[in-house]
């Protein structure tokens, strides 16, 4: 098939995709992934023709296209030709050999959503060489519509159109062409140290486009280097959030949590709170997980705090804690850290990611990590990072610096009761030239431009949080929670547990919206950072009534975007006195902890907000009315996105739902008010024997904490032959399926329950699941009387025999808990009934339950707390009487060891047992978690809700 190029005279053919009819394929072997089959040929191979490619269940106007491998040379981009390359027996991989002793290899693998093309390059000559290789797309479309997404912004295709983008920053590692009906992408793989990424278009007429997407390497004589490209093809109808979406099912290691990680790092952060004040049960009501210590070092770029370098003169007086002496600072330091035991927060050591140094210690020790502009001069900041210093900006690779940085690290994970690493000002983004600044030239991922070999700062950052994970302490690696800004480059996000977007969600960093942020840290936990920004939003010219609607505005559009991008707000700065946030965290949590999801496969109203968090039978798909106008109407999931079958949905409290599934649609009936939104979560999947027929249901679901029942009552116009998938809630198992009362046989396989059922109009199918750790419902739990009155009786809190250090703190954060609680409803009773939290009777007098054990000698002791776990004693006292007793118990075996939670003696004794000291916290918190229902409280209501409140008593 003849083929006119859109740019002529050079040679540029060596590997060849065509997209065509499956009619026109010749014989030969076969590589399928999703929406791809690739026919190949190994003659052809070795010529440089790849074979032939097909999109495949995809509507598409993508009519023709030819794909080449670009390998080009030097700042002039000459042209390096491959022909008569060797291919192996299994037709995937082909050699070629050039000139200068320059050896090249392409191997080409199929994986579950994309093509892989692996690119290695030998070089045995005696010279440096600079080499763009690339993949270059010439496209044959029947229509003009269609766009061009650049990894950043989207253009759309026109005659004479020319575009091109070649820098990092807030670039998603992949472009693509699409139509409505279908897109071809082309990638990197996302774990890879890459300096330089170009993707472009040119349309002559607006039917033909030339698509190119290419990198830049050096490869030092004698070495070698090696890049992954990634190739595939996706539906059009949501445009690059499907390529967005590939890459998160394909590449969970860069956009996803591994199983088992710190469930810490699915909350928002603390916003350096617990850094300065203790507080553990404001933490955990709002979901605080993490904290981010500020600069806990006097001197930047000496993070352990050595003695030789410890008196120095900064421009500005040094001030607060880092004033102190060297002892005294190592001491206060400890305490600091040793603190976040207490508030059971992670707590992290933040650093500069290693990028600055304070300017005296940085010219005198580290002048060959020091960067420079292209005049020469220092790159430098006034002030920054402790406020005091003057910095200057460091290369942390390949250097002194580098190595005496890493040596520090290791030193303050020895030291400090820590569990990770803060990464500030981790977005990369700059070019470090080899010119000037040593460690270039010893750096992955090196490329080059017309000033020389240069090497992006986020290789050196990345580089730098590899190593923070390799330490561990306790057994544990440590954790990566970075401040990207929303223009971050890639390659630090995917080396990212968590991240935060350092304004509110109406702002923005660096010029960009938080959504190019979330567009590149797939379902990891984000966390809106700054407060509100009271005085430069809400004008205090106005009345207390109006300037409470404006900000109750501002916290309704928060909600709403929180939703919609699946990021938690701060607990200190936003959710602190604002109980409508108190209230939204643990739905939102849930949500972010099933994982947020770039397609979110629900649509029907363009003027609403849509996002989908989970998979299969877990998912939850949500909308949000921004709008001043309500809406009432029906909206569409697609169930394709959600998994192999389809699915009905209850309101996310499991109030009654009116579904209708036909053609892979389930179509929702909703009423949004204004500034309101919807959440559903699946309640089960079915599949229609007949794929026409509309199968019309209303489900709903009811959760008592010991089971959840779901229900789901059909409305059919005639029978209908279903097969049903029954995915338990988490921490549920399968108890019985009943249809109009008659129990149902069920298949488990892997998890899921099966079985298949006629049902008619009006029948109805009740599916229970059981607590795999409460046995007592709700109500029983939040009807026990945890509070101990002077009169009796009294309530204890009962620990084993010699406890652990688990079980002292599980009695301690279960004692601080209502001792908490007291102290709210006495100091605050505004904020705790605002909250919804019961008030207590300020003329009863109440205590928190006392901590007890009794040893293997049947002595009793009493353990008492100061405000903190490590101010605690214990001593000898009476054996308590006439009293509730909750107990406390670490050492199950067998099916319990997971945990349970129940009430005994007729209700007088709560029983909370796990396996391990461990689990009985998890489990603790958990039972806490639960409690809120009845004694919420959030803080004293920030002042603009405190306008209209009736004072309590």
């Amino acid at each position: 098939m003849r083929y006119k190029m859109l740019t002529k005279g050079i040679w540029q053919v060596v590997l060849l995709l065509l997209i065509v009819c499956p009619a026109t394929l010749g014989s030969g072997g076969q590589l399928a992934t999703a929406n791809l089959v690739l026919y190949s040929r190994p003659e052809h191979f070795a010529s440089g023709h790849l074979g032939t490619l097909v999109l495949q269940g995809l509507p598409t106007d993508i009519t023709e296209a030819r794909a080449l491998l670009i390998l080009r040379e030097g700042t002039e981009q000459r042209q390096l030709r491959l022909s008569d390359g060797r291919v192996d027996g299994s037709g995937r991989e082909a050699q070629w050999e050039l000139s200068d002793g320059l050896f090249v290899s392409a191997r080409l693998q199929p994986r579950a959503g994309h093509l892989s093309l692996v690119l290695s390059f030998t070089n045995e000559g005696e010279r440096q060489r600079w080499l763009e290789p690339g993949i270059r797309l010439d496209l044959s479309l029947a229509a003009a519509d269609w766009s061009f997404w650049d990894g950043l912004n989207a253009v759309a295709g026109r005659p004479g159109l020319t575009h091109k983008h070649d820098t990092l920053p807030a670039v998603f590692p992949a472009a693509a062409l699409l139509t409505p009906g279908a897109g071809v992408f082309v990638g990197i793989e996302p774990m890879q140290l890459l300096s330089y990424l170009r993707s472009s278009v040119v349309s002559v007429d607006g039917l033909r486009a030339e698509f190119e997407y290419v990198t830049r390497i050096v490869v030092d004589p004698k070495s070698g280097e090696e890049i992954e490209f990634v190739l595939g093809a996706v539906d059009g109808k949501y445009g690059h959030l499907a390529v967005l979406q590939r890459y998160s099912d394909d590449f969970p290691q860069a956009f996803a949590l591994p199983a088992g990680a710190d469930p810490r790092l699915t909350l928002a952060g603390a916003r350096s709170s617990a850094w300065n004040r203790s507080d553990p049960g404001m933490y955990r009501r709002t979901y605080s997980g993490w904290e981010w210590e500020y600069a806990p070092f006097k001197r930047t770029g000496d993070i352990y705090g050595h003695r030789e370098w410890w008196d120095y003169k900064p421009p500005s007086p040094i001030t607060g804690n880092r004033a102190l002496g060297y002892e005294e600072f190592h001491k206060w330091r400890k305490d600091v850290f040793r603190r976040g035991i207490n508030s059971g927060v992670a707590m992290l050591f933040y650093i500069p990611s290693g990028i600055w140094v304070e300017e005296q210690l940085a010219q005198r020790l580290y002048p060959e990590a020091l960067l420079k502009d292209e005049e020469g001069a220092l790159v430098t900041k006034v002030g920054y990072v402790t406020g005091y210093d003057t910095t200057c900006r460091v290369f942390p690779f390949g250097n002194n610096y580098a190595e005496v940085l890493r040596k520090d690290m290791r030193l303050v994970v020895e030291e400090l009761d820590m569990q990770g690493f803060a990464f500030d000002v981790s977005g990369g983004g700059i070019r470090v030239y080899a010119d000037t600044t040593q460690g270039v030239m010893e750096a992955p991922g090196r490329a080059y431009d017309e000033r020389g070999v240069f090497v992006d700062e986020g290789v050196g950052i990345a580089l730098l949080m590899d190593y923070a994970r390799s330490l561990k302490k306790d057994g544990r690696s440590m954790l990566i929670v970075a401040n990207p800004s929303a223009d971050g480059a890639y390659m630090t996000l995917v080396r990212s547990d968590a991240a935060m977007f350092e304004s509110p969600p109406w702002g923005t960093t660096h010029g960009m919206r938080p959504e190019h942020l979330r567009a590149r840290f797939g379902q990891k936990a984000l966390s809106w950072w700054r407060d509100w920004n009271y005085e430069a939003a809400l004008s205090r010219a106005y009345g207390p009534e109006a300037v409470k609607r404006a900000f109750l505005g501002k916290v309704d559009y928060l909600v709403l975007k929180s939703l919609e991008l699946g990021v938690l707000p701060n607990g200190s700065a936003y959710v602190q006195g604002v109980p409508q946030l108190g209230r939204l965290m643990p739905m939102l949590v849930e949500l972010v902890r099933a994982g947020h999801q770039p397609v979110p496969a629900i649509g029907g109203a363009s003027e609403l907000w849509f996002s989908r968090y989970g998979r299969a039978g877990r998912s939850y798909v949500t909308a949000g009315n921004a709008t001043s106008a309500p809406f009432k109407g029906e909206l569409s999931v697609d169930n394709p996105y959600l998994g192999d079958v389809d699915y009905l949905f209850t309101h996310f409290d499991g109030a009654a739902l009116y579904n209708a599934v036909q053609g892979r649609l389930t179509r929702l009936g909703v009423a949004l008010p204004s500034r309101e939104y919807f959440v559903g979560r699946t309640a089960l999947g079915i599949l229609p024997a007949d794929g026409g027929a509309v199968v019309g249901a209303w489900v709903s679901q009811t959760e008592d904490l010991a089971s959840v029942t779901t229900r789901v009552e059909f409305d059919l116009d005639s029978p209908v032959r279903l097969s049903f998938f029954v995915e338990p809630p988490l921490g549920y198992a399968l108890s019985h399926v009943s249809v109009n009362g008659r129990e149902a046989v069920t298949q488990d396989s892997e998890g899921i329950h099966t079985f298949s059922e006629e049902v008619r109009d009006g029948d109805v199918i009740e599916i229970r699941y059981v607590s795999n750790t409460y046995r007592v419902s709700r109500d029983g739990l939040l009807s026990f009387d945890f509070f101990a009155r002077p009169n009796g009786p009294w309530t204890i809190i009962k620990l084993p025999a010699d406890p652990s250090e688990q079980a002292l703190y599980a009695a301690y954060r279960l004692q601080k808990y209502f001792a908490d609680y007291i102290q709210a409803c006495r100091r605050d009773c505004q904020g705790v009934s605002a909250a919804g939290g019961v008030l207590l009777n300020r003329a009863v007098l109440v205590f928190a339950p006392q901590i007890y054990y009794e040893d293997d000698d049947y002595l009793w002791h009493l353990v008492t707390f100061s405000e903190e776990f490590h101010g605690r004693m214990a001593r000898e006292a009476p054996a308590p009487e006439d009293v509730r007793c909750i107990i406390l118990d670490d050492s199950l075996t067998g099916t319990e060891a997971d945990g349970v939670v129940e009430l005994r003696d007729g209700g007088q004794t709560l029983f909370i047992g796990a396996g391990d000291g461990e689990r009985l916290v998890e489990l603790l918190i958990d039972v806490l978690n639960k409690l809120d229902a009845k004694y919420s409280y959030f803080g004293p209501l920030v002042n603009e809700l405190q306008y209209g409140v009736p004072l309590c008593f």
